[in-house]
Order: structure tokens, then C-alpha cells, then sequence
């Protein structure tokens, strides 16, 4: 029989309700140093805000893994200095912010939308690097083992593709992240349904057909296959559809 407290007593404030779960209380005593990229570039973190988010660094910071290892080092030669600056700002605030690293995060012409408005090279290049950024920071949560990152990046790009009608850059977009990412990855079918939208999609495969990877054509003529009857013409990759990009989905 479960005991009872006696009528009049109050609980104390830090006695826990029966059944409540413990509260994480991070420590911000306790750092590593991440050495990110093939040049090894230093990042010093604390360490309870990366464990909490990512089941690599939790991996990683177990003590049988650190035996031996006085200055708590961690190599992360997969992930870029730049991405790991955006992870290290997403680790502590839970937002993302490609300002971190001087991307232009707003357009200037926010006024116009239509796709037939006048976009200098530079905006070009600016909304690609927007597109490229998120990508290289959605392929970097993967592997960090972050998906609630995984998922924000793909509100992002869908929000982005939901603004400008496009993704700028595509020719350079689709063999990175087929040759980044493996078979079933969300980006891959985002990516699938944005080029199974393109009015003249088969003209422009056809002059980067070379640059792309043969297990591209398998996954598009999959995708396609998928598609029929009915076509993807309302397949572009928008905010409404962020779930379907989701790897959890």
C-alpha cells in the first residue's frame, strides 16, 4: 500500500512529485575542444550543450572513450569550420542563423516574389549560398546524430524554395548532395521533387547529365515511377510539405 503524507504537511520544494521526470541542468563548467575540418580549427564548447543535442558527441564524451586524453579533444574532420560555427550556435540557441557566417540571411526585394523579377548574379549567388549552407548544415546534423536539427534545416530550405520559387545553384546543389548523402535521404526527394517540377527539367538534366552521379538517374526514374498516374506538379518542395523531407517520415 502506497504511504500517505500526513494531513496538514506541506511538500517540500525540493521533493520531487512521484512520477516526474528529473530535469536536465546542464553544467557550463565542464568544456571540450572540437577540431573541425581537415585544418583542424579549434572550437572550445560545453560540453553537456552538444551532448544533449547529439548522439555523436554523447558517443564521443563517454569516459571510455577518453581515457588517456587530458585536454578532452575531439576531431571532427567530416564537418567544416563554417558548418560547425553554425552547429555550435544552434547547440546553444536552438536557432538558425547563416549570419553566423556573413550569409545574407533576408533578400533585399522582399516586395517582389514573382518569378519574373530582375535578379542580379550577386542575389544568384546569395540565394545559393543560402541553399548550399543549410544542406552542408542538414548533411553535418546527420552526422552528428542531431535530427531535430535535421528537421529545422528542412523547414528552412522549404521555406526558402516557398519564397523564391527556386533554388538557385541547382546544377552545383544536386551532385553534392547525392555524392554527400545516402539512398532515402529527405534532401535527396526534396531535391527530387523540385527538378520533377522544372517546366524544361529534362532539357536542363540533359547539359549537367555529366556532372551527376549514375545513382541520381535511378532515384529520379524511381521517383517518377512513384509519380504516375497524376505527375508531380504539385510536388514542389513547400512549407506545407516539409514533413514528406523529414527522415523521421
Amino acid at each position: 500500500m502506497a504511504k500517505t503524507r500526513a494531513c496538514g504537511t506541506k511538500r517540500k520544494d525540493s521533493e520531487p512529485h512521484e512520477g516526474t521526470p528529473k530535469r536536465f541542468r546542464p553544467s557550463f563548467t565542464d568544456t571540450i575542444t572540437v577540431l573541425a575540418g581537415e585544418d583542424e580549427a579549434t572550437f572550445t564548447i560545453h560540453k553537456d550543450t552538444v551532448c544533449q543535442r547529439s548522439t555523436y558527441f554523447r558517443s564521443a564524451c563517454k569516459p571510455e572513450w577518453q581515457d588517456g586524453q587530458a585536454d578532452k579533444s575531439i576531431p571532427l574532420p567530416e564537418v567544416q569550420p563554417g558548418t560547425f560555427k553554425l552547429y555550435a550556435h544552434w547547440a546553444y540557441t536552438g536557432e538558425i542563423d547563416l549570419g553566423v557566417i556573413d550569409v545574407k540571411q533576408e533578400d533585399g526585394d522582399t516586395a517582389d516574389e514573382s518569378r519574373s523579377v530582375v535578379e542580379s548574379e550577386k542575389q544568384r549567388e546569395d540565394w545559393y549560398q543560402r541553399a548550399r549552407r543549410l544542406m552542408e548544415l542538414h548533411i553535418a546534423a546527420d552526422f552528428l546524430g542531431d535530427d531535430k536539427l535535421k528537421d529545422r534545416t528542412i523547414d528552412t530550405l522549404t521555406s526558402l524554395v516557398g519564397h523564391r520559387r527556386r533554388l538557385h545553384g541547382i546544377a552545383k546543389l544536386l551532385p553534392y548532395v547525392w555524392n554527400e548523402t545516402s539512398s532515402g535521404s529527405g534532401l535527396r526527394v526534396l531535391l527530387l521533387d523540385y527538378v520533377m517540377t522544372l517546366h524544361d527539367g529534362a532539357t536542363f538534366l540533359k547539359s549537367i547529365q555529366q556532372r551527376l552521379p549514375a545513382e541520381f538517374f535511378t532515384d529520379l526514374a524511381l521517383a517518377q515511377l512513384a509519380s504516375y498516374p497524376g505527375g508531380r506538379k504539385d510536388r514542389m518542395p513547400l512549407p506545407a510539405r516539409r514533413r514528406y523531407y523529414y527522415d523521421s517520415r
